[in-house]
């Protein structure tokens, strides 16, 4: 696609957010109150944004050139997020109709339709224990309803203003609601920041050069670190409503500045996350992520404790990666007939 970078890196932060995700509800005992899934959620939020945003850019542009059609944009666009993210999901739910009624059958609709996270705020007011992660999901595919249609029909100089109102707009919500239920910042509303924030990256990454990011290096570097230190901090404030909306915030900041750093310098973080295996990691994510609610619920928890976390992981890379290669990739590989 013209004028778009493949970053390999990328992935390795997707690696880097399943793994927070899988931290905490696998090993929530060893997080010490930091709540490493919601970092995990946010910075894949963040990555999402800038992503989109950026394809979204990109084919608005081509359609000023003369290009591409308007009707090649929200095909394209449309398509490939179907081929990327429905074949699994819906594999998912019907084989747990059929296997698992019961953990199921009443939701079902709800998940069907991508409304998870207002079935759990609205009719829950709390979570589905295997099937409470399909928030996250149901939040992405909201935002890819609406945010093409935004960026499609927002005049190019008013572009930035709305996507500040959409940070703004998550912040603000979160606040309003947080004495309410906690479920509420599950809400597509409440996630715009993240999404937002991405999407911010994706605005300026052509118009700030990796000459100008690398002259402020230095200042990143201790942005990145003072961040991580807030993750700490943070993890120490009692008032829960409080700390949920400021860690929020803080791990959106954290999540972007590992963003320009990875695509715009090249330093030892890019060289950890090329590595082969987190790599591949970051490949399989949206498997790990489906899939990885389920695994504890099929492993025998008389099986000592070792013994039964490593039964659990090679259980999901194994699933995880049949998933990928056998039904992922062929309607991956329909993509390229999209662009």
């Amino acid at each position: 696609m013209m004028g778009i970078k493949f970053i390999d890196e990328l992935n390795g932060i997707r690696a880097l957010s399943i793994g927070l995700v899988i931290l905490s509800h696998w090993f929530g005992f060893l997080t010490f109150g930091i709540n490493t899934g919601d970092a995990g959620v946010t910075i894949f939020f963040v990555l999402s944004g800038f992503l989109i945003t950026r394809i979204l850019l990109n084919e608005k542009k081509k359609i000023n050139l003369g290009l591409v059609t308007t009707k090649s944009y929200f095909k394209n666009f449309y398509a490939r997020r179907f081929l990327r993210i429905f074949p699994i999901y819906y594999l998912l739910l019907f084989t747990l109709l059929i296997f698992d009624r019961i953990s199921i059958a009443g939701s079902f609709p709800w998940h069907f339709t991508y409304l998870s996270n207002f079935y759990f705020a609205f009719v829950l007011n709390g979570w589905q224990t295997k099937l409470a992660h399909l928030w996250s999901l149901s939040v992405e595919e909201q935002f890819y309803i609406f945010w093409p249609l935004l960026i499609f029909f927002i005049p190019n100089k008013n572009i930035k203003v709305v996507i500040l109102v959409a940070i703004l707009t998550g912040i603000l919500f979160r606040c309003a609601t947080a004495s309410y239920s906690e479920m509420y910042k599950y809400l597509p509303f409440g996630c715009l920041d993240g999404l937002g924030t991405g999407a911010l990256l994706a605005y300026y990454e052509n118009r700030v050069t990796s000459t100008q990011v690398k002259k402020l290096n230095l200042y990143l570097n201790l942005l990145i670190c003072f961040s991580i230190v807030l993750v700490l901090l943070i993890s120490l404030i009692s008032n829960q409503v409080i700390k949920d909306i400021i860690e929020r915030i803080n791990f959106t900041l954290l999540a972007s500045l590992l963003i320009i750093k990875i695509s715009k310098t090249n330093s030892w973080l890019n060289k950890i996350l090329k590595l082969r295996f987190i790599l591949f990691i970051g490949t399989i994510s949206y498997g790990l992520y489906l899939y990885h609610m389920f695994i504890p619920f099929y492993v025998i928890d008389k099986i000592p404790f070792m013994f039964n976390y490593l039964l659990r992981f090679t259980l999901l890379l194994g699933v995880a990666t049949v998933s990928y290669y056998l039904i992922e990739k062929p309607f991956l590989n329909w993509k390229s007939k999209f662009r």
